[in-house]
């Protein structure tokens, strides 16, 4: 269930780039790839709480 939050969260912010199938160069691609897998990280850590936390 948290990844589909995770994935609603990111989508409500950044509309439109989610679902994006092209992207304008190799640059743009990447840099989306790494956004896209650090926001993961991080909303799936702040959903789930402090460290410890059961």
């Amino acid at each position: 269930m948290r990844h589909v939050e995770v994935t609603e969260r990111f989508n409500a912010a950044f509309r439109a780039c989610l679902l994006q199938s092209k992207h304008p160069n190799a640059h743009a691609q990447y840099r989306w790839e790494i956004i896209k897998a650090c926001w993961g990280e991080y909303a799936v850590t702040q959903i789930r709480g402090p460290l410890g936390s059961a």
